[in-house]
């Protein structure tokens, strides 16, 4: 078995574990995410995104280009008036975070691909505690990187489209949280992404 394979069903197990302890019955399909008020705030004060993608190469040589989807995720992020970073802006600007996006999966001998889908939002905070960081010089006191905010998705499909359907709706989802903490410049009409 291929190591990433491994992974996947790591990953497999992982879920269907955390479906039962925890009663997770959803009919659009599975995710396991705490959609809570305290990871939300997390987001609070990001003034602009540094975007990462990493897909498992098996999805890749089916298709599924980084480029393309790192396209996908920055023109919705753009479209919602929120900054897209180069890396080089996003190691030297205040109140910069990482979204990373990790795609894993493989095709079935029966011809349907599974994947696992997973966006975290990565920034410094301080090596105290967590949420975001309030200190108005970055440099005064010890950070860290740490994920305050993750959201992950799982599934099964014959066409790489609803891969790239299922990354979308978690770039959605991630600016829905965004916008809820984050106000938006005077003049902005208020905007929820609805399903």
């Amino acid at each position: 078995m291929k190591p990433i394979k491994s992974v996947f069903l790591i990953l497999s197990v992982l879920f269907l574990f955390h479906s039962i302890a925890f009663g997770i019955d959803r009919k659009e399909g599975p995710e396991f995410d705490s959609d809570s008020i305290k990871e939300r705030r997390t987001l609070r004060g990001i003034k602009g995104l540094y975007v990462t993608i990493e897909i498992e190469d098996e999805l890749i040589d089916a298709g599924l280009l980084k480029n393309q989807v790192k396209t996908d995720i920055e023109e919705k992020l753009r479209k919602r008036d929120i900054e897209v970073r180069s890396l080089d802006e996003y190691l030297s600007l205040p109140n910069s975070a990482r979204l990373d996006l990790n795609c894993v999966g493989y095709k079935h001998h029966e011809g349907d691909f599974y994947f696992f889908s997973n966006m975290n939002i990565i920034k410094k905070v301080p090596s105290g505690g967590e949420g975001s960081v309030t200190s108005k010089d970055e440099d005064s006191e010890k950070k860290i990187l740490k994920i305050t905010w993750s959201k992950e998705e799982m599934g099964k499909s014959p066409d790489l489209k609803d891969i790239r359907s299922s990354i979308k709706d978690l770039t959605d989802q991630f600016i829905n949280n965004f916008l809820s903490v984050n106000r938006k410049k005077e003049g902005s009409v208020p905007f929820v992404i609805k399903k």
